[in-house]
């Protein structure tokens, strides 16, 4: 895990995507040199998300 120039944890995995059982939200944004407004928005997201799914919800980012 590393932390983004603004403040954002980024993780990297090697292994095969968590099972369905184990993630019960994905949400998936694909963006384009859009870095600052980006920062923004997943942190409301993350703000926004019940406790109870915060550890059971991926966040994916597609940068082109």
């Amino acid at each position: 895990t590393r932390t983004t120039e603004h403040g954002l944890s980024r993780s990297y995995t090697k292994s095969a995507s968590p099972g369905p059982s184990q993630m019960q939200l994905s949400i998936c944004i694909p963006t384009y040199n859009r870095s600052s407004v980006l920062a923004v928005l997943i942190r409301s997201i993350i703000a926004t998300l019940p406790t109870e799914l915060k550890r059971q919800t991926e966040i994916v980012v597609s940068d082109n």
